[in-house]
C-alpha cells in the first residue's frame, strides 16, 4: 500500500557490528504482501506448537532510496517465532554467494539512534523522507 510509512531505527550492531538492524514487528504487514503475511502467520503458528526457537527461513529482498536516490538493495527476515522480530541486513550474511556492504554507507551518513521515516513506494520498496 504506496503511502504508508515505517521507521527504522540505526543501530550499533546495523553501524558497527553485524550489519543487522531490526524494524517494527507491527510493521511487517507493509513489508510483505497479503499472501507473504498470511504465509508467514503459518508458519508461525507451525513453529510456535513445535516450540522452536529458530529463525524463519525465507529471506526477502528490499530497496531503501534515500533522498539523493541512491538505492539500499538490502535483505530481511523475520526472526523467532515466540517472540517475533524482523530483521533487516545491512551487510550479506557471511558465506552468501551475493554479497553487499552497506555499513560504509550508513556509518558516513549516520550515527547510531537515529531514526529513518521510511515511505511505501512500492512492493518492498521505500523512500527515505
Amino acid at each position: 500500500m504506496p503511502g504508508s510509512f515505517i521507521t527504522l531505527t540505526i543501530t550499533g550492531n546495523a553501524l558497527l557490528k553485524d550489519g543487522r538492524g531490526n524494524f517494527e514487528i507491527d510493521d511487517l504487514p507493509q513489508l510483505l504482501s497479503a499472501k507473504e503475511f498470511q504465509d508467514y502467520l503459518q508458519e508461525m503458528t507451525k513453529l510456535r506448537a513445535v516450540k522452536s526457537i529458530g529463525n524463519f527461513s525465507k529471506l526477502y529482498d528490499m530497496t531503501i532510496i534515500d533522498k539523493a536516490g541512491f538505492e539500499l538493495k538490502i535483505k530481511f527476515y523475520m526472526q523467532r517465532a515466540k517472540s517475533p522480530l524482523v530483521r533487516a541486513r545491512f551487510r550479506s550474511k557471511r558465506g552468501a554467494i551475493n554479497k553487499y556492504d552497506f555499513q560504509p554507507y550508513l556509518k558516513k551518513h549516520y550515527k547510531v539512534g537515529d531514526k529513518l521515516r521510511l515511505e511505501k513506494i512500492g512492493p518492498k520498496t521505500f523512500r527515505i523522507v
